[in-house]
């Protein structure tokens, strides 16, 4: 291939693809699937305070949509207003939220409402921006350069990016040394509002133990919780080459008293060290392991943990593996173990930050109002400022939560070089105060997805990078067409 046909390729690729489209696509995808999903994991709020005639109060939310940019002018009006417009006005471009509210009262309901709960950013040439499918003669008829990538927010007239992000992938089991040089395989469980790191390792008396939050529990104890309570399926599950380990017959040995389900709950249980009673201590592990305990692992009945314990299982053999020198311990930096949050991610977890404040404000002045003697409507009690003014201090600040800082810049456009970098920009987690020389250097997995130059001199070096002109990034996939697509190629499940 010479240079010519080089040019041609690359000047097709940029006919077809913008350098923001993995960006594009991941707010595309918020808005259509993350938002709902979100609503969902509080669909249903049921207030502790109720009147003494009322046995069940419930309070429920059903389909969330956002409307494209719109302003109201001062005489009531109201219209669709374009990005241009919104920079000369300091205006900000966003779209209002409605939420489906109803409220049953004893099991019967007592109204139904459509929520306007606040402003929400739109990003430019998304699905929700009125440019969006326009040609080149219609964008310049806007005030737009034809040429803009879009990609990026404005907020009271000020244009805002959001810078991407790279941190350790969630779910994702990593085997590592400590700093006592015992290996340890650590797991950032997420899923919805529980992210919680799990981590596995031996104790001096060779016990394999699974930490996360304030537990500590034996695996084989908690195996045998979650309903796995075969000795032989424990060790087949775990073993390596057919062969059972040494370390997991040992363990099987040492628990070998415990024979059910209800034994090894039991035995968990003695370790909650509170005044509460014995069955009360068991339905607390109950509840720990159905929601608290790798919370990612789907299970696929209600109250059916037995897939945690197979996802427990493997973990394990992977650990131990390691740890016999089967297997070479995991690279941290390596990119098989990252992941780069786009603005959808970034938006994702401001949207349920905002949402969980609304809720618990809805929640405080209904019960505030009961004390008073009376029964609110729900429709009073949605104070639409509250999600509003979160959602927008946080664009224009930049900062997320106190431990979250700078991830809503303004956007850079001293030249357009600059406003390209700027759109391509990637922020690691770390610290720049700390050394960490292994992740500021170049690791050959980033060829291709990272550039191997733009980075800055100073404590930040090898920290902030760039993607590379032609990376795309994929984005979440529906696990029912990926275990379709296992199952097509041979893949079975495993049976109880």
């Amino acid at each position: 291939m010479n240079k010519n046909d080089r040019i041609a390729l690359i000047n097709s690729y940029f006919k077809l693809h913008s350098i923001v489209d993995s960006d594009i696509l991941s707010y595309n995808q918020f808005i259509e699937e993350g938002m709902q999903k979100i609503i969902d994991e509080r669909k249903i709020i049921e207030p502790s305070v109720l009147p003494v005639d009322v046995d069940e109060f419930k309070i429920k939310f059903g389909k969330v949509k956002m409307s494209k940019p719109q302003v109201i002018e001062a005489d009531g009006s109201t219209r669709a207003i374009y990005p241009n417009e919104v920079r000369l006005r300091n205006l900000s471009y966003t779209g209002r939220i409605t939420v489906e509210v109803s409220s049953l009262l004893n099991g019967i309901q007592r109204d139904s409402f459509l929520a306007d709960i606040g402003n929400f950013p739109v990003m430019l040439r998304s699905k929700y921006c009125h440019l969006n499918g326009l040609n080149e003669k219609e964008l310049i008829d806007q005030g737009e350069d034809p040429y803009d990538t879009g990609g990026y927010f404005i907020i009271n007239g000020v244009e805002k990016v959001i810078v991407k992000f790279e941190e350790l992938a969630e779910n994702n089991i990593l085997i590592q040394e400590d700093s006592k040089g015992n290996k340890v395989a650590k797991t950032f469980s997420s899923s919805g509002q529980y992210k919680i790191v799990h981590s596995l390792e031996k104790d001096k008396e060779d016990v394999l133990k699974v930490r996360f939050s304030r537990y500590s529990f034996p695996v084989v104890l908690a195996l045998k919780a979650l309903g796995l309570t075969s000795d032989k399926d424990i060790a087949a599950f775990s073993s390596h080459n057919g062969q059972p380990m040494d370390i997991v017959v040992l363990n099987l040995y040492k628990f070998m008293d415990v024979k059910t389900q209800e034994e090894a709950l039991e035995r968990l249980s003695k370790d909650i060290l509170t005044t509460a009673t014995k069955e009360q201590k068991i339905e607390q592990i109950k509840e720990v392991l159905e929601n608290v305990f790798y919370p990612h692992v789907n299970k696929q009945d209600k109250n059916d943990n037995l897939y945690k314990a197979y996802y427990l299982c493997k973990l394990v053999k992977k650990y131990l593996m390691v740890v016999e020198g089967f297997a070479p311990l995991d690279e941290r930096d390596h990119y098989l173990h990252k992941r780069i949050k786009f603005s959808g991610d970034a938006l994702e977890d401001l949207f349920r930050m905002s949402f969980n404040l609304l809720i618990n404000d809805l929640n405080y002045s209904f019960q505030r109002s009961i004390k008073r003697g009376k029964i609110p409507k729900v429709r009073v009690l949605v104070r639409e400022n509250l999600f509003s003014n979160k959602v927008m201090g946080a664009m224009s600040t930049g900062e997320w939560s106190p431990s979250r800082l700078g991830v809503a810049q303004r956007l850079q456009r001293i030249n357009f070089s600059e406003l390209i970098s700027h759109l391509q920009r990637v922020s690691s987690s770390l610290s720049s105060s700390q050394t960490n020389f292994d992740a500021r250097q170049f690791h050959p997995s980033h060829v291709g997805r990272l550039c191997p130059i733009e980075t800055p001199e100073g404590p930040t070096i090898g920290l902030r990078k760039n993607m590379s002109m032609l990376a795309q990034v994929s984005l979440n996939s529906n696990n029912e067409e990926l275990e379709d697509k296992l199952k097509d190629i041979g893949l079975r499940p495993i049976s109880r």
